[in-house]
């Protein structure tokens, strides 16, 4: 079914959905029924779609346990984790999730499908929906521009709003590094830095839409503006910026970086190393007869027992992510089903490597992978067709945990908002939207995409665009600030790597 022609302004497209002809017109009162001891999660859902309703519909909803004329419960909806079923009839609604998040996604078609249709009225439909794959994320490059606070719990509720579930936040980089570490001086350089126990904040308000926090904390290539403040860590420059040395200095800061995450972090517990365009190099200190000793292979396992180590600590499982880099990074034998690797590959033009890529790394047994999707730095307006192919290449492989749609280089989260809005869509369900008859340069599918998007922020203000940029702030990409009297200026002191280490 193409949801562009449908007139339902649903995103995503759910797996099964009927259209019954028998729509609900909206009293102007209505109580939404939630199970006698509901919990916090279906009270956040219920109290969440009473908003909606009110803004769309001016529907003066309660929420009370017992019976409604939306009633939520959970149960066997379809036997898919994030599952649910939801049926419109004209005398209400009915919406079962096989799970917390499954009821919560149930909710959000139904504030869509009243969102569809003139004020007060609510399409009839029998629905039964589940995701294609199981982690949905966005990644935000932190290490590269200013992202406030506000614009990163707005970016929360615009990804549950369509159904994402892991925000993949990329802090540091060789321009900014956007942690300030309550132990380490790392991060006290950058004015747009947030305190570490802010991102803790944001853990928890993450959990209440759903949405998991994946800090990406980068341990080997792109750390310029961790080797300003410890240059004894410093390895070579590449063609990308400054890698870490391989040697104990090294592991002792990344240990310290770690031991201020790992308490934070939720469930499941994900931490993401990076370790993508990096040059290896030992540290000058590492005696001649043991520089045999640090290599990358060595280095992913030394990452890895460290995080465990601490993990144990605090009663976790670290799950360790990595990005595969050109080819793949060289794991350990005994890692290859403990880790998370991600091949990655922006550009539709790269389509055929997308499926080597899918060829290489899916399959039974073998190590479990990500796919590196959505837009890089060179997208000044977002992209989502590489992020198609991605999804509709990989559903068959077994191995396959889910896509994450990157906007890198930037800060402009409303310009590049096209990226979340669509991937979200193939994240979920990858054989929608059908694509347009002889649109080979995919005008008519980008079109469709943002005519779409904008209705639907229209009615979301979560994604008002002029609220996005409120949130954010001046534009920055690449380290540099893009407008005003500080255009082409540093956000940082760190923003300038090609010099070499800083100090």
């Amino acid at each position: 079914m193409n949801w562009l022609k449908e007139g339902l302004l649903l995103a995503p497209w759910p797996q099964e959905i009927e259209q019954t002809g028998q729509d609900w017109r909206l009293p102007p009162q209505l109580t939404i029924g939630v199970p006698v001891g509901a919990s916090a999660e279906t009270r956040f859902a219920a109290n969440w779609l009473a908003e909606d309703l009110y803004r769309l519909a001016g529907v003066d909803a309660a929420v009370r346990e017992g019976a409604g004329e939306i009633s939520l419960a959970l149960g066997a909806a379809t036997g898919h984790a994030e599952g649910y079923t939801l049926e419109v009839t004209p005398q209400g609604a009915a919406i079962v999730g096989d799970d917390e998040a499954g009821l919560a996604h149930g909710c959000q078609t139904l504030a869509q499908l009243a969102a569809s249709e003139a004020r007060g009225t609510v399409p009839g439909a029998r629905v039964r929906d589940w995701p294609q794959y199981a982690l949905r994320a966005v990644m935000l490059d932190v290490g590269r521009a200013p992202h406030p606070r506000a614009l990163l719990e707005r970016s929360i509720r615009i990804m549950a709003r369509l159904k994402l579930n892991a925000l993949h936040l990329h802090l540091h980089d060789d321009e900014l590094n956007g942690v300030r570490y309550a132990t380490l001086p790392l991060g006290s350089e950058n004015p747009g830095a947030l305190p570490i126990a802010e991102y803790g904040e944001l853990i928890r308000y993450a959990r209440r839409y759903h949405v998991h926090i994946i800090p990406e904390l980068e341990a080997w290539g792109h750390v310029s503006s961790l080797v300003y403040h410890y240059p004894q860590t410093y390895g070579a420059t590449g063609e990308f910026g400054q890698s870490f040395g391989f040697g104990e200095a090294t592991y002792d800061l990344l240990e310290r970086m770690f031991a201020e995450w790992v308490p934070l972090l939720g469930e499941p517990a994900i931490l993401h190393v990076g370790l993508d365009e990096a040059d290896a190099a030992v540290l000058a200190d590492v005696p001649p007869e043991r520089r045999d000793e640090y290599t990358p292979v060595t280095h992913i396992q030394r990452l890895y027992d460290i995080l465990q180590r601490l993990g144990a600590a605090h009663g976790k499982r670290i799950e360790m992510h990595l990005w595969a880099d050109h080819g793949g990074r060289p794991i350990p034998e005994a890692l290859k089903a403990e880790v998370v690797t991600e091949p990655w590959m922006y550009h539709v033009v790269g389509a055929e490597r997308i499926r080597q890529y899918v060829a290489k790394y899916g399959g039974e047994g073998k190590t479990p992978f990500m796919m590196g999707a959505g837009a890089s730095f060179v997208h000044e307006q977002g992209a989502f067709a590489a992020t198609r192919v991605w999804c509709r290449e990989a559903k068959g492989a077994p191995n396959c945990r889910g896509v994450t749609i990157c906007i890198w280089g930037s800060n402009d989260v409303g310009g590049r908002l096209v990226s979340v809005f669509a991937g979200a869509d193939y994240a979920w369900s990858p054989e929608t939207p059908e694509d347009p008859a002889n649109d080979p340069r995919e005008e008519r599918l980008r079109g469709d995409m943002v005519r779409r998007m904008k209705y639907w922020q229209a009615r979301f203000p979560d994604a008002d665009p002029a609220a996005i940029d409120a949130d954010r702030g001046p534009e920055a990409q690449m380290g540099r600030w893009r407008w005003g009297a500080l255009a082409g200026q540093p956000c940082g002191p760190t923003a300038d790597w090609e010099s070499g280490p800083a100090r």
